[in-house]
């Protein structure tokens, strides 16, 4: 989900859900998964805006990450033993 930074940035500057979903072209489900996320975290938005997109994802949604992992060890694992 690379448009988390752009979610959370228009956050901080005020917009509201409807209107980020908006002119993101995301459904509100989407922009409302990143607030929720990002508020459990009690992180500010210059701690955000530091990290790179991808541990940005990690840190907002590990479920999503550690199913990516256990994927590509089954992977790994079936091409070690084909």
């Amino acid at each position: 989900m690379l448009e988390i930074k752009r979610i959370l940035e228009r956050r901080f500057k005020g917009e509201n859900q409807r209107s980020i979903a908006s002119s993101l072209h995301l459904s509100r489900n989407i922009v409302s998964k990143v607030f929720k996320a990002a508020d459990q975290t009690g992180l500010s938005w210059v701690q955000f805006q530091t990290m790179d997109d991808s541990s940005l994802d990690e840190l907002l949604f590990p479920e999503k990450s550690m199913f990516l992992f256990s994927r590509s060890q089954i992977l790994n694992m079936s091409i070690r033993n084909f």
